[in-house]
């Protein structure tokens, strides 16, 4: 409308060129097409006339074409004929070729309103052809869609339906709303008047009407109203229908368009003749006659005539029919019955079937899966969860988190669980716990990584899913690699401590040769560095060892000894009894470590190592013979840094040894020698499973 009212005010006040006032009133010819038929109809004969008398040959064209869709929406199909020919021979003495392909169209439509869809089939060919050459793939796309029409008169409706989803492509890919929406209502049509789909129409329809209001195309708007109003006609659903019939009746009366009124007074009589309500039906159908006629004069009152005897005569054969119901009643509701009973039993055996696939699905999956109601009974189970249990899923069922966890559980903490699932509930969340675990009354711990969601099977029936999944191998392994860790850090330790020992003894030895030359000192410095390099050797292997292995090795305590004793030729050591623990390399370090302190802070010069075993443990003993340890620092000595002695350098190799001793799930503690001197005792996992003292 801002169009119009812009360009009424340019044609006012337009004092230039008479060629650019054609141009005006063409256009407002145009914008008043679908809106006032009529005026567009004044408008292009005042452009007719006043192009004709400058001589402007294309825009009499224009003014001959809008002549032309003025009365096709005006309904007079022989004048608009007359004037689209008229165009037509304009165009083609221009050899405008767009325009003579947009006549064809025209004249064709003329043909398909007439009843004549073979004739108009031609005219659309030839538009086809032209645009084709062209690559005008706009008014390709028109007679597509207007080749859909002509093929519905025919009664061809594959084929109207093919032609129809053509054009909307094209109609997309250019962007072309009316055309889009002209599409959309026709490929409704056919699905409301041919397949009988009024759910498929009404989808098509109420698009086209969607995009035809963006637009503001009053004919097109009223026509997607008409055959909205139409499909739930023809779906039973009358209230909705006079709701859109009504709004199309009174947008079809506005434009003036007799051939909507038409129509829409056919829609209204077959909707009150649905609703038994014959005398309203026929009055809309002698308004829908009476325009006819205007239109097609040779449809005159013989059609109402028939008409009124065929609504006298199925008024009378649904009142015979209503009898004859009433006396059938019964055998009637017994067969509905029976086909309610068959298709009952149908659906039970597809959810039946339905539950048994689900089944299958929550019993084959590796995780545990349950559902529990806000009480804590459980009321599904599947089997894995069951197997975790030692029973079966149909046991599990009905019990109670409490039941459960004093059956199968050493200890669980029942409050915090209830309490955690509750919230879950109340609040309609997920929960997720990680590394959560259990301890079964026959010892076995596991952990579980579970998802915690609020589910409602059934209305007002709050529940929570749980999927827990089994991670004690993950667990078991994180806590193996952890343990290689700490082992290989208390490794390194040694490694630092000890060649550091040896560095110390080879400075030492270094300074001597250097005053006295003696030739001694060069064999300790060796002596030094082979031991040295042998503990890298030894710890390497260790630690490749660690890398591969996350389990101890067995180890015979004699022949560890007997390899240390080696590096300690002027001190007595004996050894009596043997064994064989876990452990690992670090056992030679912690030995040596307990050897050298007697020896360097002790005084010692004698040491026993005494070794005894039972069933499960083996233990050793060192006994020195020097000064011994004191009470105060007893507790003391174990702890990393510790400093005593006058040297106040051996804390380090102690809390080494008590880190390496507990790695292998053993313990080291420290008692008098009496009279003299200290013993540290070392228990270890028997590996042997005999018995030695």
């Amino acid at each position: 409308m801002v169009n119009i009212k812009n360009l009424q005010d340019e044609l006012s006040q337009y004092k230039n060129s008479e060629k650019g006032k054609v141009e005006i009133l063409n256009q407002l010819s145009k914008e008043h097409w679908s809106l006032s038929p009529q005026k567009a109809l004044d408008y292009g004969k005042q452009a007719l006339e006043l192009s004709e008398m400058i001589n402007e040959k294309e825009e009499k064209g224009k003014a001959l074409n809008s002549i032309g869709v003025s009365n096709y929406f005006l309904t007079k199909y022989d004048l608009s004929l007359e004037y689209f020919l008229k165009s037509l021979k304009t165009y083609e003495e221009l050899g405008m070729k767009g325009k003579i392909s947009s006549s064809y169209n025209n004249i064709g439509m003329i043909y398909v309103n007439i009843g004549k869809p073979k004739k108009a089939l031609e005219y659309y060919k030839n538009s086809l052809k032209i645009d084709e050459e062209i690559g005008n793939k706009r008014n390709i796309a028109n007679s597509l869609n207007n080749t859909g029409n002509a093929f519905i008169i025919l009664k061809k409706y594959d084929k109207a339906l093919e032609y129809y989803k053509k054009a909307l492509k094209l109609f997309e890919e250019s962007d072309n709303k009316p055309g889009i929406s002209a599409a959309l209502n026709n490929i409704g049509d056919v699905y409301l008047n041919i397949n009988k789909n009024q759910e498929k129409a009404l989808k098509y329809l109420l698009k086209s009407l969607k995009m035809n209001k963006e637009i503001g195309d009053k004919n097109k708007i009223a026509i997607s109203l008409l055959n909205i109003g139409d499909c739930y006609t023809k779906s039973n659903n009358s209230q909705k229908a006079l709701i859109y019939l009504d709004q199309g009746l009174k947008i079809a009366q506005q434009i003036e368009s007799k051939n909507l009124i038409r129509k829409c007074y056919r829609v209204f009589s077959e909707l009150y003749f649905q609703k038994d309500n014959y005398k309203k039906s026929l009055e809309y159908f002698k308004l829908h006659s009476e325009i006819n006629d205007t239109i097609y004069t040779e449809k005159s009152q013989n059609k109402i005539a028939e008409m009124q005897a065929k609504f006298d005569t199925e008024k009378e054969k649904k009142e015979a029919e209503i009898y004859r119901l009433k006396n059938v009643e019964l055998a009637f509701a017994n067969e509905q019955l029976k086909k309610e009973i068959t298709e009952r039993k149908r659906i039970e055996t597809k959810l039946k079937q339905n539950e048994n696939t689900l089944r299958q699905i929550i019993d084959t999956t590796p995780d545990c899966i349950f559902v529990k109601d806000r009480n804590g009974k459980y009321l599904i189970v599947n089997r894995k969860m069951a197997e975790l249990h030692n029973t079966t899923p149909e046991k599990l069922v009905g019990k109670y988190d409490q039941e459960i966890a004093q059956q199968w559980f050493e200890t669980v903490d029942y409050n915090e669980y209830r309490k955690a699932e509750q919230d879950v509930i109340d609040n309609k969340k997920i929960l997720r716990e990680i590394g959560k675990s259990f301890i079964y009354q026959n010892g076995t711990k596991r952990w579980f990584k579970t998802t915690k969601i609020f589910f409602e099977p059934e209305k007002n029936k709050n529940c929570i899913l749980v999927v827990s999944t089994d991670i004690t191998e993950i667990k078991l392994a994180e806590e193996k690699l952890k343990a290689g860790r700490e082992r290989t850090k208390i490794l390194n330790k040694i490694m630092r401590h000890d060649i550091t020992n040896d560095l110390v003894v080879i400075r030492s030895a270094l300074h001597l040769y250097r005053m006295d030359s003696e030739t001694k000192m060069l064999d300790e410095i060796e002596k030094k560095v082979n031991k040295s390099l042998n503990t890298i050797k030894r710890l390497r292997e260790q630690e490749f060892f660690i890398d591969s292995h996350s389990d101890l090795n067995e180890y015979n305590i004699e022949n560890v000894l007997n390899d240390i004793i080696a590096n300690f030729p002027d001190v007595n050591i004996n050894i009596e009894g043997s064994g064989v623990v876990y452990a690992d390399e670090a056992i030679y370090s912690v030995f040596e470590n307990l050897i050298s302190n007697a020896i360097n802070h002790g005084n010692s010069k004698e040491i026993n190592v005494s070794i005894s075993t039972n069933k499960q443990f083996c233990e050793i003993k060192f006994k020195d013979f020097g000064p011994g340890i004191s009470y105060e620092i007893k507790d003391k000595i174990f702890e990393e840094g510790f400093i005593y002695g006058e040297k106040g350098n051996t804390g380090i190799g102690l809390y080494i040894a008590k880190q390496t001793i507990e790695g292998y799930g053993g313990i080291i503690f420290v008692e008098n020698n009496n009279p003299t001197g200290a013993i540290f005792i070392i228990c270890l996992k028997n590996a042997s499973g005999t018995v030695a003292k």
